[in-house]
């Protein structure tokens, strides 16, 4: 189970990596690139959530994460020092939004934090996939601040097609919290969805 959990994730950072090529001819783009969405309907989890941990980068955020996860009980660093933010981030399945007539993929990640922090921002990935590769759908933006929580609900992605096609995304949290920055990163579960024409 733990080893599957890992190549799923493995595959995502891929598609946020960029390692991905031309448009699907399965979707068209409404707005400006053409590059899907992933999303979760009414909430519900698909896959682990994360906490939000001290970091100088996303990236160092990402190796801490890994290894908190990987190891049993962790090697190089013990729980003990690692600096947890008050937050949590939690990620929902890929999911075809009802406010747009089921023509729009999306998904709706949130934090929640057990006390209010200066801000919260997500930044959220949408991808398809063509083939062999993955294509970006899009980048979605969001936050709140001086708050406790915070959902993103503008994960909108239309699209439309004759055939099924997998959808992925990934969401990169940051809070600051008493002047210090920490980050968290979630992936919806895959979902195989079809785009109404």
């Amino acid at each position: 189970m733990k080893n599957q959990k890992k190549t799923s994730r493995g595959t995502v950072a891929a598609l946020a990596l960029g390692l991905l090529l031309a448009v699907c001819p399965a979707v068209a783009a409404h707005g400006t690139e053409a590059d899907p969405i992933v999303g979760g309907e009414d909430d519900v989890l698909s896959s682990e959530a994360s906490p939000y941990v001290l970091a100088d980068s996303p990236a160092e955020a990402g190796a801490i994460l890994a290894e908190l996860e990987d190891a049993d009980p962790p090697t190089s660093m013990t729980a003990a020092s690692v600096q947890y933010g008050p937050c949590v981030l939690y990620p929902t399945t890929v999911y075809l939004r009802t406010s747009s007539n089921k023509k729009a993929v999306g998904f709706k990640p949130y934090t929640k934090c057990s006390v209010p922090v200066t801000s919260i921002h997500h930044e959220s990935d949408l991808r398809y996939k063509w083939y062999l590769w993955w294509r970006k759908a899009g980048t979605w933006k969001g936050g709140n601040w001086n708050a406790s929580s915070y959902t993103q609900r503008n994960i909108e992605y239309f699209c439309k097609g004759s055939s099924s096609t997998t959808w992925a995304g990934t969401t990169l949290g940051t809070i600051v919290y008493r002047g210090r920055t920490y980050y968290a990163r979630v992936y919806p579960t895959q979902k195989k969805l079809a785009c109404k024409a």
